[in-house]
């Protein structure tokens, strides 16, 4: 039977959400949201966009 070694690899995703000033990014759990597990990271940087 092979033995599976999982890798990580690093990606770039990219959103662009058009909401209401309630919403508050930067109180957004993405570890939990996306599942991250032991040592997966998530970095995020947002910028806002003047009309």
């Amino acid at each position: 039977m092979p033995i599976m070694l999982a890798q990580k690899r690093l990606v770039t995703v990219t959103l662009d959400i058009m909401c209401y000033d309630d919403l508050e990014l930067d109180n957004i759990q993405w570890n939990e949201i996306l599942g991250l597990e032991g040592d997966e990271e998530v970095y995020h940087t947002i910028k806002e966009y003047d009309d």
